[in-house]
């Protein structure tokens, strides 16, 4: 979503900007800012064609300014210089390290590092010890070496590479309802459930799966009028690109890459096998396995899988023995 964008953009810059301004209501400035785009409903660009931009809270210069060439022209001038030097990853290595730009700035510079993979290697190859030189450089002037400071680093290149791909769990929640709103608009969809990663609260994902009901999908699956579904889907405001189609007997789902640079998974159940559907959507892989070797045991199984008909029958019988 451009808001979040923008925003992630403008605390990339305040973090340049710290203790190189002599004028102190710049970095507040921005973080306002950002903080305002991060959390308001409506799409910033919108509200700048109404000509309503001046009005949201602190969006005063210099902040107003980067956004506006940023809606105008599609980027902002001193973030693409920044990032042709130095790229994203390392320009928001600074916020994560908390090491300062000066010191980041300067072992970027020191190494030669254009990228996270390639300063991370040519870390590993500091025999000479400037970087630890560099990063540990103490206030006092003392000029002692602490090598704690370099393992910060390293501790936050890890963490970096480790969230790559990965979108916090508090961001993903502000698309849902533009999400279950634009699918509860088309006709033919009678229910819709936010599953996976999401529904099981952890606090990064890499994607949103949902599950749909249509009303053409009852004790049997009509899978011609489900790929005409997911056709359909294409058309929604926020989709950009179909990425892939999984298309089975009685299955299908598919990928979409998203205005939110997230993709999304829309899965079409049935009124039948909805319930399950829930359970595999949600559950992890391996409390899944666990489920299957327990419902095999059970004879609750079908190819492999657990069997809505098989469970429904289980239960019928330990009523009948009651």
């Amino acid at each position: 979503m451009i808001n979040l964008e923008l925003a992630s953009i403008l605390t990339d810059i305040a973090e340049v900007k710290k203790s190189g301004d002599s004028d102190r209501t710049i970095v507040p400035n921005l973080i306002g800012a950002a903080r305002t785009l991060r959390d308001m409903p409506e799409r910033v660009d919108q509200i700048y064609n109404n000509g309503n931009i001046r009005d949201l809270h602190g969006m005063e210069e210099p902040a107003l300014g980067y956004v506006m060439e940023y809606l105008e022209k599609g980027s902002i001038g001193f973030y693409e210089r920044l990032k042709s030097r130095y790229g994203e990853d390392l320009i928001r290595l600074i916020r994560v390290s908390g090491l300062g730009k000066r010191k980041m700035f300067k072992v970027y510079d020191t190494l030669n590092a254009g990228g996270l993979k390639e300063l991370k290697e040519k870390l590993s190859c500091d025999m000479d010890g400037r970087v630890l030189d560099i990063i540990s450089e103490d206030i006092s002037g003392s000029g002692r070496s602490n090598p704690f400071y370099l393992d910060r680093l390293k501790d936050s290149i890890n963490y970096m590479e480790g969230v790559k791909g990965l979108y916090p769990r508090w961001r993903v929640k502000l698309y849902i309802n533009e999400i279950k709103s634009s699918l509860l608009k088309i006709k033919s969809i009678e229910k819709v459930e936010v599953v996976g990663s999401l529904r099981r609260k952890k606090p990064a994902v890499r994607d949103i799966d949902v599950l749909i009901l249509p009303d053409f999908n009852g004790d049997t699956y009509d899978l011609s009028k489900s790929e005409k579904l997911l056709e359909e889907l294409k058309s929604l405001e926020f989709i950009k690109k179909i990425r892939g189609k999984d298309i089975r007997k009685g299955s299908a789902s598919a990928r979409f890459e998203t205005d939110y640079g997230i993709e999304v998974e829309f899965i079409i159940s049935s009124g039948k096998s909805w319930a399950l559907d829930m359970l595999y959507t949600t559950g992890s892989k391996k409390h899944i396995k666990k489920l299957e070797e327990e419902a095999s045991r059970k004879g609750y199984t079908k190819n492999g899988r657990i069997a809505a008909d098989s469970i429904l029958e289980g239960s019928e019988k330990s009523k009948g023995n009651l």
